[in-house]
């Protein structure tokens, strides 16, 4: 199992990084774990990038406040469903626009972890 975090657009202030970095750092010694940043201006070539680096098994995930409302528990049943079925997870993090609808189209599942706790 392998679990992605892709950020669209410029790498994040040194602060921020460092906290994810401190998170990843966890997951590690559960999980691989990468972190990828994509700043693509073309929707086509973001795409590509996405989808081409990933295996065929993959899972993709894209967090947007307009995606499924999910509590903790049933994002870790979520989790779990897919776990058993994919052996990469993907998650897609926008920018403050979101994704291209072409993305949009292509992944599994759309959620917002507004409701988590």
């Amino acid at each position: 199992m392998k679990l992605q975090f892709m950020f669209l657009g410029k790498k994040t202030p040194l602060d921020l990084q460092n906290m994810t970095t401190k998170y990843v750092d966890r997951l590690r010694k559960y999980v691989k774990v990468e972190l990828c940043f994509l700043n693509e201006k073309s929707a086509t070539k973001l795409e590509q990038r996405i989808f081409t680096k990933n295996q065929l098994n993959s899972y993709f995930i894209i967090l947007d406040e307009k995606g499924r409302q999910v509590n903790s528990i049933q994002y870790a049943n979520l989790i779990n469903q897919i776990m058993f079925n994919s052996s990469n997870i993907v998650f897609l993090i926008g920018e403050s626009y979101g994704f291209p609808q072409e993305i949009v189209n292509r992944v599994s599942c759309k959620i917002s972890l507004s409701n988590m706790t």
